[in-house]
């Protein structure tokens, strides 16, 4: 697979090479990317765009973090399975800033 300064790295052998991806250049194009599920009929889109912001490699914490938050608020709190719900920190107090951001821009 050819990365971004056209440096040719080997595909990891867990991945089946029929879903090998170009390594991308910058976080706008992970996050694009990522978001690029919406286009494409699957069954739980926010875990799908989980799973590949993780599945890109380098800074997956942070990469998988910002394409979550992004995720979230493109598909909404229905979209996130009740099970990855129970791994958020503070769950409670994210959810009432959100409505108290959504009644303050809303007023």
């Amino acid at each position: 697979m050819e990365n971004h300064i056209g440096k040719t790295t080997p595909s990891s052998p867990e991945r089946d090479s029929n879903t090998d991806l170009p390594v991308l250049g910058n976080l706008a194009q992970h996050i694009s990317s990522a978001l690029a599920n919406h286009a494409t009929k699957v069954d739980d889109p926010f875990r799908r765009t989980l799973q590949y912001a993780i599945s890109l490699g380098g800074d997956t914490d942070t990469i998988a973090s910002m394409a979550g938050a992004i995720a979230g608020a493109f598909y909404g709190y229905e979209a996130i399975n009740t099970s990855l719900q129970k791994h958020c920190e503070l769950l409670d107090q994210v959810i009432k800033y959100a409505d108290d951001f959504f009644k303050l821009i809303s007023a």
